[in-house]
Formats: C-alpha cells, structure tokens, sequence
C-alpha cells in the first residue's frame, strides 16, 4: 500500500522480520535519535513473543526515507532478545520529522483491555491477577518480586480473568471489600484479593476457607495467639500493613497472609506473624496439617532495634495487638544485635 501526502511517499507493507533483520534496522539507525529504551518493556514484549502472544497489528515499524528506524525500537530489541521472528507492518518512507508526534497516545493496559473484555472494577481485578500470577512465578523464593511482577503481561491477565481461576477471582470479592472497608484501609482490597485468590486456588477445603476468613473478619472468640486474629490486627494496625514500606507492601501482605493461614492450617499459634521478602521466602499454601512440619520463618533474620529510646523490641514481630513485641519475648534464645 502506497500513501502520498504532500510531497512524501509513505509504503505500508506487512512484512516478517527476524532477529537477524531487527538487528539490522537497529544497527542502521545507530546514533539516530530514539527515546530511552525501557528494558523491562523489552523483556515483557520478548516473553510474549515466545509464549506465542504476538499477534500481528497496525502496530508495527516506522523507517524514514533513509531507512533509519523512528519508530518500534522495543518491538525490533524484543525479537532479537526472543530469538524468534513475528510478523508486522512496516511504514517506509516516514518523514524524520514526526518522531517528534509519535507514540503520543496511552498504552492499554490491563484494567483497560478487562473493562474492553466486559469485567466491572477492574483495576482491582487486573492488581488482583497480577499477584496471583506473580505468586506463581515467585513462589518458594527469597527477595522482592518486583522483576517477576513487571514481567506479567496484559495478555496473561485477561487469559486468567476469562479462565475458571477467573471466575474464583471474582467470587472472591466481596469478602475482601467487606474486610477491607472494616479496617477502613480501601488499599487491601487489591492484595487481600490476591491472596484469598492464591489460597482458594491452591484447592483447599471450602469450608476451612471460609471459617479462617471470617474470623478474620469478625476477630470474634479468638485467643490472642490465634493467627485469625493476630492476622487481622496485623492488617488494621499502625504497625502491620501500614508500617510496611510501599514498594513490598503487597508482596508483604501476601506473605502475612498466607503465613497466617498456614499455621491456622496446621492448628498452631504464634505470638506473632513474620514474613520479610528481604530474608524470608514467598510462602506456598498448606492445603493439610503437615506431619512435623514446621512452617516458622527463619527468625535469624530478625534484628533488636530501640524505640523510645530505650526499649529492645523485634523489628519484625507484632504481638495480637500489632505492637512491636519486645525482643527477650520474641526470640528467647538468641542473644540481642
């Protein structure tokens, strides 16, 4: 397809370009002025590309008449980092100039594509998903997750959204809304959904399921220890959710979560729950009562620190309450550091 406009000629062809040949672009257009090349955008695109969600489009390359690219750098870096060619429209002849006017418009991006796909409060929907599949990847697994979280594709959300773990996703709304808008912190509902998700999907007892998060939610007839309860002050306490650093805040709440949930599991109590992404691994959900097994985290991470100016307490632990427990109570058998 031929275009004129003025006195420039534009070509539009739908053309298959391999590694060897994006690798020749790029060179080509070496030193020509591009926007900063987003690699996390590189590696999403790459990963799509070898799962086989590349799908052909009118988005595609720009060249000028020189041949130099303008447009479609992460596209071309994605097939060489992917090893695989895809097919694509090619815009020749493109005048250098409107560089200047490309890619002005937003990106679409998951809660877009599930309100598109007919899913209602979709940006909780698609940060719900995105945990559920994150956990997936980062299950077992020591340190913050936020490279495998950005890795997650606007393709796999709604691929999940419209399977049957969709539909438990959604089913479990309520309940986390309900939690959330009692403890006043409308923030959870994203994390709690995720994690309510991650633990049902793992094919647990319904019925074990549903008594664990309503005692969450009522903190009723609970001893102090019982991790229900220590996991709902942990959620609506100054010490708990809101004292955790925003960048592993969700991670955060979904390994206090299924933590907690573990050790109901298992019927056993704590004085307190602890999970740091830093030294504790992204925990995988107990569906039984493990024979001797022992889900505490390694309590070796945990380190003395002085508030009001002189009391030693746990930086990690909360007792029932969520307060800061003091460090002789926390860890008895360990001398202060």
């Amino acid at each position: 397809m031929t275009m004129t406009a003025g006195t420039t000629t534009m070509r539009f062809a739908r053309r298959t370009i391999t590694p060897q040949l994006a690798a020749e672009i790029l060179a080509r257009s070496e030193g020509a002025h591009q926007r900063p090349l987003g690699k996390f955008r590189v590696l999403r695109l790459a990963e799509s590309i070898r799962r086989g969600e590349w799908q052909l489009t009118h988005q595609g390359i720009a060249l000028d008449p020189d041949g130099v690219l303008l447009d479609g750098q992460h596209r071309l870096n994605a097939i060489i980092l992917a090893d695989t060619p895809v097919e694509m429209m090619v815009a020749e002849g493109v005048p250098a100039d409107s560089f200047a006017v490309l890619d002005m418009g937003l990106s679409r991006g998951p809660s877009t594509t599930l309100a598109l796909a007919g899913f209602t409060n979709t940006n909780i929907l698609a940060a719900a998903a995105r945990i559920v599949l994150t956990h997936r990847e980062f299950n077992g697994r020591v340190g913050q997750w936020q490279y495998p979280n950005r890795m997650i594709t606007t393709a796999q959300i709604l691929d999940l959204m419209e399977s049957d773990d969709g539909a438990i996703i959604r089913g479990n709304e309520n309940t986390a809304n309900r939690i959330a808008a009692d403890l006043g912190r409308p923030g959870l509902r994203s994390p709690l959904l995720g994690t309510l998700s991650i633990i049902r999907l793992a094919d647990v007892d319904r019925e074990m399921f549903v008594s664990f998060w309503e005692h969450v939610e009522t903190g009723a007839m609970l001893q102090p220890s019982d991790p229900a309860l220590l996991l709902r002050r942990w959620l609506g306490n100054e010490y708990g959710y809101a004292r955790t650093d925003r960048a592993v805040r969700a991670q955060t709440t979904v390994g206090i979560c299924i933590y907690a949930w573990n050790l109901w599991v298992a019927g056993e109590t704590r004085q307190a729950l602890r999970y740091r992404p830093e030294t504790d691994a992204l925990p995988a959900v107990l569906t039984h009562r493990p024979n001797g097994a022992n889900s505490e985290p390694d309590d070796q991470a945990h380190k003395m620190m002085i508030v009001e100016g002189e009391i030693e307490v746990c930086d990690t632990c909360v007792n029932s309450l969520g307060y800061p427990v003091a460090w002789e109570l926390a860890h008895p058998d360990r001398e202060t550091n």
